[in-house]
């Protein structure tokens, strides 16, 4: 048995290919798919299926859909029982060679392991087979796709496109630069902010001696750049440009190539799966090539409003430039990219206003995720973009007046603010009448200070806190998870200008965990790595490992974690921190809610009211696990700032 996910939905049994007919079945069946080998819960399957549209019946339904799945597969001829039951959910079994995503996923691993060996003309051809499987884009029979599973699908197309951009690496490599020129200029074209795809262009057009196309590309992209993003083009356009203004046509190797984001970047779009032989270039090879052709999409802004009767105003910018580094946050970054509508249409309209909840504890990386969000949604809300921090941090938090002036400043120029925070919201409301803007509000305290200000006709808000603002009507919450090992080992080598070499990743591991995979505590140590070239990743990790010194050695000037954390409890009620005070001083690493009323000498309704309050400023983990009450932690850095205070520690 055979399933395809790789485009329109089918299995291939023994005798002959079968069609899966229903939507939710269809829906169903991709998830499971999507996630095969591992139990996906039953929450997560009603959201992907039905979104905000649940209907009271979703889990009987949901049952209903598993029975004629089962029903489906047994027809088609499995003995086995492939999904399978769990407590929490479902899980569909597949076997080796079953799944074209595993067997796309395992030749792009296998190509990328060739490309690192220096076979480039076997990476090529391992890498030109993975694309050969996709036969379209991944659900394209299935129009408005809730956010939830058109993100799922984002992120798969974007591990497409990074094996697509790998290819075409290996191509470079052996000297097959007129064969990907084609497939170049349309992922420049659909792709304009893929700095990745422009390297790769200008490389190929230069060493086929089109300098002058070469230049001519580089202007483009540079132009895009700062029309788009503010920013010039990233170091490594820059030093190619700069390589062929000084050494003209004569072409140099390309090697694989990381892009700004991050090593083997991937960006998506959508394809159609055919495949071209190039006849007229005498270094074709005998195999045919993938040609990717994604469709053109059509940008809709995302507050359609507007007036035919006066002029528009000019745009505002103010923005903070993004990080230069982000990595991980692909499935947050795509889910806000699915929810205004790009790539795909679904039952959110592009004119209808959309704010978004980043949440987090302390140095997590909000700021840099929503700083990032926003520049890539410049072009949706193309009257304007303005970042404000409201300081919540701080001894000196902004009131609602001082950001509606800030706003009527920034928009109407100074003194333009009127008294009273009525007037000047109906002043900022006219303002923004038939305007497109996206407003990043930072750091805020509570949901009653921004929703005035989410009522004044933003096209998009996105917002960030440290607690989670379960209050706030967001068209979409996420409170970010720390990095995984991966993702932290990655913003660690590139903040360090270091490589990893394959014995270095365990004590780069060590440290991710060390610094509880906070973005901040990274570039910290990645700091200490700079200034100390001689100190290696294990030695750091043996300091930061060191849990009454931790704090000491992730301090850089301005930038500390334990200045960060101190406000975060600090502000709690005298009971609340308490509790926290005392579940940190314990020996144990994770407790129960009874543990935590023994150990406090507090209620246990009282101990519960408290954790779920702990929970929300985001200064408790919930520990994942299957046990039926749930497990709480206090964050690894957390925990050490509060022992520090402890008499007992001293």
């Amino acid at each position: 048995m055979l399933f395809r996910i790789l485009g329109p939905l089918s299995i291939d049994g023994p005798h002959g290919s079968f069609a899966v007919t229903g939507r939710q079945r269809r829906l169903l069946l991709s998830v499971l798919l999507l996630n095969s080998g591992r139990p996906i819960g039953v929450t997560s399957l009603i959201e992907r299926m039905w979104g905000s549209n649940q209907p009271k019946s979703a889990v009987a339904n949901l049952r209903t859909y598993v029975y004629e799945i089962r029903q489906l597969l047994r027809q088609i001829g499995d003995e086995d029982g492939r999904v399978k039951s769990h407590p929490s959910g479902y899980e569909l079994k597949v076997g080796k060679g079953e799944l074209d995503l595993e067997e796309f996923r395992t030749l792009a691993a296998r190509g990328r392991t060739a490309a690192n060996s220096g076979d480039h003309e076997q990476a090529a051809a391992i890498l030109r087979r993975a694309l050969q499987l996709w036969r379209g884009r991944p659900l394209e029979e299935v129009p408005d796709l809730e956010p939830n599973l058109a993100a799922d699908v984002l992120a798969l197309e974007e591990q497409y496109w990074g094996v697509a951009a790998d290819w075409v690496d290996a191509e470079l490599a052996v000297g097959r630069h007129t064969i990907v020129m084609p497939h170049l200029r349309r992922v420049v074209a659909e792709r304009p902010l893929d700095e990745r795809g422009w390297l790769q262009l200008i490389a190929a057009l230069r060493a086929a001696g089109q300098t002058a196309d070469a230049l001519s590309a580089y202007r483009s992209v540079r132009q895009i750049c700062v029309r788009e993003l503010g920013v010039e083009p990233g170091e490594s356009l820059k030093r190619l440009h700069a390589e062929i203004l000084t050494s003209g046509a004569h072409a140099l190797p390309v090697p694989a190539h990381p892009s700004p984001d991050g090593p083997a970047p991937e960006v998506s779009d959508s394809r159609n799966g055919a495949h071209h032989r190039p006849a007229d270039t005498p270094d074709a090879p005998a195999e045919p090539q993938p040609q990717v052709r994604p469709p053109r999409r059509r940008i809709t802004p995302l507050n359609g409003r507007g007036s035919a009767n006066r002029p528009a105003p000019a745009p505002v910018t103010a923005l903070p430039p993004p990080p230069r580094h982000l990595v991980g946050r692909e499935h947050e970054r795509a889910s806000v990219l699915a929810l205004c509508g790009v790539g795909r249409p679904h039952r959110q309209s592009a004119a209808s206003p959309v704010t978004v909840s980043l949440t987090g504890t302390a140095g997590i990386g909000k700021t840099a995720l929503a700083l990032t969000l926003a520049r890539q949604l410049r072009r949706y809300c193309p009257d304007g973009q303005i970042y404000l921090g409201l300081d919540s941090s701080s001894a000196q938090p902004k009131s609602l007046s001082d950001v509606l002036e800030e706003l009527l400043i920034i928009l109407a120029g100074p003194g333009s603010a009127p008294d009273g925070d009525l007037q000047r919201t109906a002043l900022l409301r006219r303002i923004l009448d038939g305007r497109r803007m996206l407003l990043v509000l930072d750091d805020i305290l509570n949901a009653e200070l921004v929703r005035p200000l989410l009522w004044s006709g933003w096209s998009m808000t996105i917002v960030t806190s440290r607690r989670q603002l379960v209050g706030l009507d967001a068209t979409w919450h996420c409170n970010l998870e720390p990095l995984d090992t991966e993702a932290g080992a990655s913003l660690l080598a590139h903040a360090a200008g270091r490589d990893l070499h394959e014995e270095d990743r365990g004590a780069a591991a060590r440290i991710v965990m060390a610094c509880g995979g906070l973005p901040l505590g990274l570039r910290i140590a990645a700091g200490r790595l700079v200034l100390c070239r001689g100190m290696s990743l294990s030695q750091l990790a043996d300091q930061l490992e060191e849990e009454s010194t931790m704090l000491d050695e992730l301090e850089a000037g301005d930038a500390s974690i334990r200045a960060r954390l101190d406000h975060g409890h600090t502000s709690l009620h005298a009971l609340d921190q308490r509790v926290l005070s005392a579940l940190a001083g314990d020996s144990a690493r994770a407790f129960t809610e009874d543990q935590a009323s023994r150990l406090t000498g507090a209620p246990l309704p009282e101990v519960s009211r408290i954790l779920v309050r702990l929970v929300r400023e985001n200064l408790l983990a919930v520990v994942p696990g299957e046990e039926e009450r749930h497990r709480y932690e206090v964050p690894r850095l957390l925990r050490a700032q509060l022992r520090e205070q402890l008499p007992t520690t001293r």
